[in-house]
């Protein structure tokens, strides 16, 4: 009976077998470094919105708090940060605050902003005609955050941090914004964010996303700042999609239904405007 020989293995399989080897610890090693690296812009990241978040300089204790990080690795990262210009430190305290490379960032966003350049010459006309701080703000996601403000010149006047993110229950501003929302994304933000207040507050809602529906505007008292309140139109591109925001805040002191009027004229004059001008 003949013998059927075993069949070896191809040579070059052989050969390649070490390569395949080595290419997998490679890969594994990659796959290591990737996600250390991705570990380590989380932390990065985490420390810079965490200096966002003082309005002083800060301590390595408190930023590796705020960042929920240990202070040896918030000592190192942060050390890279200042060679990059994102932080800086204070020689004679060593305290930390945010260098001028976000500020680059920032400006580069705004720039990308369409809608910024032209509401701005606009708002500054209804600042001189009001003596009130007008606000450009933006939606992201669930937040609307401030992008410009032309402050007024009174003595007690409301001002507005830019950068600021704030939830789309809250504010006027926030809800012009909401009211172009369907109700089903509304519904579905609701129980995302689940505002405190209860059914009388909910209630308020809804009454400020048909009054925006209906009028365009929505006047209310600032959530976060309860002595400030403020009148707020939708900004829309020339095909009719909302793009941003804009308000006019007053301290509580000033505001009557005169001045509500007022300025709800001037920010439904101002949105027509920005929207022309957005189609030129």
């Amino acid at each position: 009976m003949t013998r059927t020989p075993a069949k070896r293995k191809s040579s070059i399989l052989e050969a390649d077998a070490p390569l395949r080897k080595t290419a997998a610890k490679r890969a594994g090693r990659s796959s290591r470094r990737d996600t250390g690296t991705i570990a380590v812009l989380d932390r990065a990241t985490a420390l810079l919105v965490a200096l966002s978040n003082f309005t002083r300089p800060a301590t390595l204790n408190e930023v590796a708090q705020k960042a929920s990080l240990s202070k040896a690795t918030a000592f190192r990262i942060l050390s890279t940060l200042i060679e990059q210009g994102f932080v800086e430190q204070d020689a004679a305290t060593s305290s930390y605050r945010l260098g001028i490379a976000p500020l680059h960032m920032a400006m580069a966003v705004l720039d990308g902003i369409d809608v910024h350049a032209k509401a701005r010459p606009v708002m500054r006309a209804i600042t001189e005609m009001l003596n009130e701080t007008v606000v450009l703000s933006v939606r992201d996601g669930d937040y609307r955050v401030n992008v410009d403000a032309v402050e007024c010149t009174n003595a007690i006047g409301s001002s507005r941090r830019v950068g600021e993110p704030r939830p789309l229950h809250s504010g006027a501003a926030s809800r012009v914004l909401m009211a172009t929302m369907s109700d089903a994304e509304i519904e579905a933000y609701l129980k995302r964010h689940r505002p405190t207040g209860g059914p009388a507050y909910l209630d308020g809602l809804w009454k400020d996303i048909r009054k925006a529906r209906r009028t365009g505007l929505v006047s209310m008292a600032a959530d976060f700042s309860p002595e400030s309140l403020a009148v707020a139109t939708i900004v829309r591109d020339p095909a009719g999609a909302p793009i941003a925001a804009v308000h006019v805040a007053i301290p509580r002191g000033r505001f009557s239904s005169r001045v509500e009027q007022r300025c709800g004229q001037a920010l439904l004059r101002a949105a027509a405007e920005i929207a022309r001008d957005l189609n030129t």
